[in-house]
């Protein structure tokens, strides 16, 4: 069912950033300060609930210098299987009028 699925991988994401702010020996309220966030915004985001802004996370992945790999993670170039669907989707040419 696509709501656990999207429940599980939010769970993974803040365990993930959890995982990446304790392995840069920051505290909670340290990377919200850095992060401009409020740290009651990072414990949601660290536990799992999406329901905080999406500027928000970025704005923790970047502080943790992760949000590169996110942006490449999700880039339809970095996969054949992206590269396909692009090629196959765009037109051979757009007609006005």
């Amino acid at each position: 069912m696509q709501a656990r699925a999207v429940a599980e991988a939010a769970e993974r994401i803040g365990e993930d950033v959890s995982a990446w702010r304790r392995a840069r020996r920051m505290t909670q309220a340290d990377l919200a300060l850095r992060a401009h966030v409020s740290v009651r915004t990072l414990s949601k985001i660290e536990s799992g609930d999406m329901s905080t802004s999406t500027l928000g996370l970025l704005r923790v992945l970047h502080t943790l210098g992760v949000l590169e790999g996110i942006n490449a993670a999700i880039d339809p170039n970095e996969s054949e299987v992206g590269m396909a669907l692009l090629r196959d989707a765009l037109p051979k040419r757009v007609r006005h009028g």
